[in-house]
């Protein structure tokens, strides 16, 4: 009799402690979520760190999905989606897995790992809701931008809009047109006429000042090399001048040619936020 009642008595309170720490639990995912809304990154995510390591139900999936969410505010994708992953992994509901794998797509391209990006983005199926399912190639469009896969971004970049939503369908197309439209600068060809001329690269990505700081600064060590020669030898103004020559044209014909490829970067990226803007419009 007496080694029952202590058994009831082991089994009570283990009932209330199971009980104490549920409330527990819930509470401090309360917390959590209160201090995320508040911005208080760091006292949210000792919460949620607090719930995943006392809890095995489902405050565990949430709770990875808010410390995705503070790694991103942190501007630290590489582990939002690490945290993103683990939901995922935990999540029972498909719907919750396409959203989870979603801000894992997103975090990656934020951190420029394009390529895992389009494996997942692949892997997930158009029989999902319609707003997940736009989302999807939204992300894709992102990503063949980013590799320069400008007829794939182009058709998913459709296919993230509705059917019936064709204003915004014409100014994408109209946006991709400008795109294939833009010659220059290019890169190589900046290059060669630095070469052939220094500072005729640069002037002709558009960097006037340092194309004609190029000119003038070449221009005169050739004066001076010259000039040295005659007064003194060849092989003094070789000596002398010629490793500075050498330095400031190989210097100028290789930052003629960066110029003209973040020139030509440049442009492209307005189109590309002209896009975003077009997508993400209302």
């Amino acid at each position: 009799m007496r080694k029952l009642k202590t058994a009831s008595t082991l089994l009570l309170s283990f009932l209330l402690c199971s009980i104490s720490i549920a409330q527990d639990l819930s509470e401090t995912f309360g917390f959590g979520k209160e201090q995320f809304h508040f911005g208080n990154s760091n006292s949210a995510a000792i919460a949620f760190e607090r719930v995943l390591f006392f809890s095995e139900d489902s405050f565990q999936v949430e709770s990875l999905n808010y410390l995705g969410e503070i790694e991103l505010r942190n501007a630290q994708p590489e582990k939002a989606a690490n945290y993103f992953q683990r939901a995922y992994n935990l999540a029972l509901d498909r719907n919750k897995q396409v959203e989870l794998l979603l801000k894992k797509c997103a975090s990656l391209l934020e951190a420029s790992e394009i390529d895992l990006a389009l494996i997942d983005l692949f892997s997930i199926e158009d029989e999902v809701p319609d707003s997940l399912r736009k989302m999807k190639y939204f992300l894709q469009g992102i990503a063949h931008f980013s590799r320069m896969s400008f007829t794939e971004s182009h058709q998913s970049f459709l296919l993230s809009l509705d059917a019936t939503e064709f204003n915004k369908k014409n100014k994408i197309d109209s946006l991709f047109v400008a795109l294939e439209a833009i010659k220059g600068p290019k890169p190589k060809t900046a290059k060669v006429l630095s070469i052939i001329l220094p500072g005729l690269g640069q002037l002709y990505a558009g960097d006037i000042k340092n194309g004609i700081n190029s000119f003038l600064l070449t221009g005169g060590l050739i004066a001076l090399g010259i000039n040295t020669a005659i007064n003194l030898t060849l092989l003094d103004a070789l000596m002398s001048v010629a490793p500075w020559f050498q330095r400031y044209y190989l210097g100028g014909y290789n930052r003629a040619e960066k110029i003209a490829a973040d020139k030509f970067k440049e442009k492209q990226n307005r189109i590309f936020l002209s896009i975003l803007g077009v997508c993400e419009s209302p």
